[in-house]
């Protein structure tokens, strides 16, 4: 008493907490007086009269309410507290049972810092139980399967059902196919057992989603990447699909029945072309758009095509490796991935079709009986009217690193595109009219009058000056990254390459780097080379 008063007195809110905390503890088996039977306190009966019974795949309690003053009473399953139910409540029910479980339940009422004896009793779930399998995709059919066991009988059917349907009858089937359902949202499957005493399972349910797959297989011109015309067929397989849309850009106009085969037209203009499809199937799933490309090349001949040559994925080590230029040092490996490139430099009959599509200026120097022949390289473009006749081919600019990996045509160390010696230049290069081969002294010569290079690229040195992507940064080398790199991401020229029939011998060598303003058009540069992604 002299403890409470104390407590009482300096510390109420504790001796609150303490008489909460103690009113029925979690030991429901320690002995203490029964404050429901003041004239038996020692009697071991069962105070409440509890009954405890499956119902509605629930476990349901009852109790009978004693006269005595209470504060509440506590429900353990299994000795571990469940809930705490109000004075006025004799009922609780526990709808988180399980299967083949045996329960034990008691309750007991609590006031102030004592709790009454236990009132007992037990009780085991012997409902069926079901488990649902993983379910089965072909196409938009799902199949689902189930099993379901009954540890005090047998199971004699099942029903089911999908997305909150009707339930089906029942039945001993284990497995049904759900036909023609929708992708790519969710669908809910419940199943319920009955035994032969007629008691049902708590619910089994299972959420799934699903994408069709389509398996798709597109060939344009039977696996071919180049074309002659822009007439090209379509093999195409798509499973499950019954419908298909088919475009040159990626807005799709009607449906249309699924074909094997198609034959379709390309846009004009030379230049890497891409078709577009989707498919459906009979439920109007559709498939994400799907791509292909070809290359549309002129038959006519080199000069008026494209005629692309795939550079393989590879390294090589990037820069000057014999003579010490300065901006092309230190020599530095580079990895590139594949991509094509044209053969030959961009011809006048190529640039004349560009302009007369878009309306684009001519270049200098269009109208010089010496640089306009139709098979000649195009010059006199500035870098930008490069770019708008690469993005009007459907392609681009080489980055600088790009062109000098396809210009050593796999040699490595080498000083130009065909290895080491000088002496036979005239065989490969356009050089202020060498001799041999070399016959064009003051002019470019017609693209492709020289030996290729171990790529097959022609005049890669010497002809004409060729525009790349890049800013130019004399120190970029020491920085440049060890994969595709881009060059520098600002500047005030941009890169040449290649060399020309004006300059000296040093501008045919594959590490020689030269630079000029992007508006500049001088009649020695403004060749064009364009590249297209693998």
């Amino acid at each position: 008493m002299l403890i409470e008063r104390i407590m009482h007195s300096r510390f109420p809110s504790i001796l609150v907490l303490l008489t909460l905390i103690m009113s029925c503890t979690d030991e429901p088996d320690s002995p203490t007086p029964n404050p429901f039977d003041p004239n038996n306190p020692t009697t071991n009966g069962d105070p409440f009269n509890l009954k405890v019974e499956i119902q509605d795949q629930e476990v349901l309690l009852t109790w009978e309410i004693p006269e005595a003053d209470y504060d509440n009473f506590v429900v353990y399953r299994n000795s571990v507290r469940l809930a705490v139910v109000t004075k006025s409540e004799n009922n609780y029910k526990d709808n988180t049972i399980q299967n083949g479980i045996k329960y034990h339940y008691q309750i007991c009422a609590g006031k102030d810092n004592r709790k009454s004896k236990l009132s007992k009793g037990s009780i085991t779930n012997a409902l069926p139980l079901v488990k649902i399998g993983q379910p089965q995709i072909t196409g938009n059919d799902v199949t689902i399967t189930w099993a379901g066991e009954d540890v005090d009988g047998e199971i004699v059917g099942y029903t089911f059902r999908l997305n909150q349907g009707d339930w089906s009858d029942f039945s001993p089937e284990t497995k049904y196919i759900f036909a023609d359902l929708v992708h790519k949202k969710s669908h809910k499957i419940e199943v319920k057992a009955k035994d032969v005493i007629g008691d049902q399972s708590i619910v089994a349910e299972r959420m799934f989603s699903f994408t069709v797959d389509f398996n798709t297989s597109i060939k344009i011109h039977q696996g071919k990447h180049l074309t002659p015309s822009t007439q090209v067929k379509l093999s195409l397989r798509a499973n499950h699909a019954v419908e298909m849309q088919i475009s040159n850009t990626t807005t799709f106009g009607d449906w249309e029945m699924l074909k094997k085969e198609v034959d379709w037209e390309l846009t004009e203009g030379y230049g890497n072309k891409t078709v577009y499809l989707k498919f459906r199937d009979n439920v109007k799933n559709e498939s994400e758009p799907l791509s292909v490309s070809i290359i549309y090349d002129d038959p006519q001949g080199y000069y008026e095509g494209l005629g692309m040559v795939l550079i393989p994925t590879g390294s090589f080590e990037m820069g000057d490796h014999l003579d010490g230029i300065d901006n092309a040092l230190p020599v530095h490996t580079v990895y590139i991935d594949a991509f094509y490139i044209d053969k030959y430099e961009v011809t006048n009959a190529q640039y004349q079709k560009f302009v007369k599509a878009t309306g684009h200026r001519t270049p200098e120097f269009w109208n010089d009986p010496k640089f306009n022949q139709l098979n000649q390289p195009v010059v006199g473009v500035s870098w930008y009217d490069a770019i708008a006749y690469c993005k009007w081919a459907g392609k681009r600019l080489p980055t600088e690193a790009e062109w000098e990996y396809a210009a050593r045509g796999g040699l490595t160390g080498k000083r130009y595109p065909w290895g080491n010696d000088k002496s036979i230049a005239r065989e490969y290069a356009n050089h202020q009219g060498t001799g041999g081969k070399d016959k064009w002294f003051d002019t470019t010569a017609p693209v492709g009058s020289f030996k290729p290079n171990g790529y097959g690229l022609y005049d890669m040195a010497g002809n004409v000056f060729e525009w790349c992507a890049d800013w130019y940064d004399e120190s970029y080398y020491s920085k440049s990254p060890l994969h595709n790199p881009q060059g520098p991401s600002s500047g005030s020229y941009h890169v040449l390459r290649g060399g020309s029939w004006f300059f000296n011998s040093i501008g045919r060598q594959v590490a020689d780097r030269r630079n000029d303003d992007p508006s500049n058009t001088f009649i020695c540069i403004g060749g064009i080379r364009c590249v297209s992604g693998f």
